[in-house]
């Protein structure tokens, strides 16, 4: 029981490798019934998922991966993959996505620095949106600031919009990264997803994620270092193979359920 609710396509601006039709056609063969592609900064690859999803009978729900500049201490992004369950939530979205794009004076890390609330900034924009705490939404994890920003998305789409996602992906910051992670979901009594968060739809196109996180960073294979993933697990697993990484977070498998029957939206409800 588990359906993967953080895929990312080649539309990611060289963050995924695999078109979004290809991790369609992974899905189907794995026998999912849906699949979320949250694609950095849009939704660019909804309408190929979508046609593809519908060939292959499943669904593609709908979402992305938004940026807010300079969330974190530092200054760098805050990076929160977001679901829509409905038409006034991807409207919302698209609002969303619309104003960051576009408002650059509204989200400069200037004038982020001088709030101390993101919610400030689209208090009334949020409805039918869900947001995913994640291992990569912030570029370190530490207790206090992943208590300030699980506070900030429970204030901004509502605590019942709010779901913290494991992964787990064999390197060596990943217990510590989940041990952070379950603490802090316990402690708030936010639910807990499980996910792989796949960059591509199969384990052999890991060289090609590589070289486009070599283009992405203006830098070669040879130089690229620990720019580099450590080994190629972030393909699209299945749901026997998920079951089997997160055995003892049983209640992570089982809330990618739940919460896929709740996304009721597709692109089917635009026409």
């Amino acid at each position: 029981m588990f359906t993967e609710l953080y895929a990312r396509s080649s539309f990611s601006f060289l963050r995924g490798a695999s078109h979004p039709q290809d991790l369609i056609q992974r899905a189907a063969e794995l026998n999912y019934k849906s699949i979320a592609i949250l694609d950095h900064m849009g939704v660019y690859g909804s309408v190929q998922a979508h046609l593809a999803a519908r060939r292959h009978g499943i669904r593609a729900l709908v979402g992305a991966t938004v940026e807010l500049p300079g969330r974190c201490p530092g200054g760098s992004p805050l990076e929160i993959p977001v679901l829509v369950d409905s038409t006034k939530g991807y409207q919302n979205l698209c609002h969303l996505l619309t104003e960051i794009h576009c408002c650059s004076e509204v989200f400069s890390p200037d004038a982020l620095s001088n709030n101390s609330e993101t919610s400030v900034f689209f208090p009334s924009h949020t409805e039918g949106i869900i947001a995913l705490l994640t291992p990569e939404s912030l570029p370190s994890l530490d207790r206090k600031t992943l208590l300030r920003v699980a506070l900030m998305l429970g204030r901004t789409f509502g605590k019942q919009n709010v779901y913290i996602t494991l992964t787990r992906h064999h390197n060596r910051s990943t217990d510590r990264i989940n041990r952070l992670l379950i603490d802090l979901a316990q402690s708030l009594k936010i639910p807990l997803l499980a996910s792989n968060a796949p960059l591509f739809s199969h384990r052999r196109c890991r060289l090609l994620a590589d070289c486009f996180t070599c283009l992405r960073h203006h830098t070669t294979l040879d130089d690229a270092g620990t720019l580099l993933a450590s080994n190629s697990e972030r393909y699209l697993k299945s749901p026997d193979q998920m079951s089997a990484l997160f055995g003892d977070q049983q209640q992570a498998l089982i809330n990618t359920e739940i919460l896929s029957e709740r996304l009721a939206f597709t692109l089917d409800d635009l026409e």
